[in-house]
């Protein structure tokens, strides 16, 4: 799998993004088909973000149990590294670790994706504790916690949108804390292939806003 994204209002995809890497982004952990797959399953891949965590492996695992009702529960871990640069230029490695419980349902009309029937509207919920040895470039390690909402709908077979608001919490790091409400629009250009772009608002009481457009594919 393969990731892209540019920043529309800031050149600078440095240190000012913190929370970028606290949490996944939307959508990131690839959309199940709940409304195919019922019971005990499992869930491994690996992806390559290209900016701004370098060309490093990241890799998640997940178990999930999808009731035949339409709801699901489902453990993760996500971890791997991710390549920075400090204000003064000087390059540096973060280590990190994500693990936590997703949970949702899906509801609405049916409509084919890719072969797939699947219901239009996906709501999530997650709480997620994490880990990053290096996340401002001086050593220091930092732990965090923090959680998602988000609603996923089917505009058709191709297009969806996703409105989501994520929560950071740290003790070792203050200044990542905060509230940010992230809007998107995708296109699928095919099954394993998409393009978006993205409206992130910073609800909590800064002015880290920003407009972005990314690609997602996986093979």
């Amino acid at each position: 799998a393969g990731q892209g994204a540019t920043q529309l209002d800031s050149p600078d995809a440095g240190l000012s993004d913190q929370e970028e890497f606290l949490l996944p982004e939307p959508g990131e952990l690839a959309p199940h088909p709940f409304d195919v797959r019922k019971g005990f399953w499992y869930q491994v891949g690996f992806g390559t973000p290209i900016n701004p965590a370098g060309h490093r492996i990241h890799g998640h695992a997940r178990l999930m149990w999808a009731h035949a009702s339409g709801w699901w529960v489902s453990p993760f871990l996500y971890e791997g590294k991710s390549e920075y640069t400090t204000d003064a230029g000087v390059p540096f490695v973060d280590d990190f670790q994500r693990r936590g419980v997703e949970f949702g349902t899906t509801l609405g009309s049916t409509i084919d994706i890719g072969g797939l029937p699947q219901r239009r509207l996906r709501l999530v919920g997650a709480y997620v504790d994490g880990e990053d040895d290096n996340p401002n470039g001086t050593g220091a390690t930092v732990n965090h916690h923090g959680g998602y909402l988000e609603g996923m709908y089917w505009l058709s077979d191709r297009n969806f949108v996703i409105l989501r608001l994520d929560r950071v919490r740290s003790v070792d790091l203050p200044s990542v804390d905060g509230e940010w409400v992230i809007l998107t629009f995708n296109q699928l250009l095919a099954r394993n292939m998409r393009v978006g772009i993205e409206y992130k608002k910073d609800v909590g009481g800064g002015d880290n806003n920003r407009w972005a457009v990314f690609y997602d594919f996986a093979f």
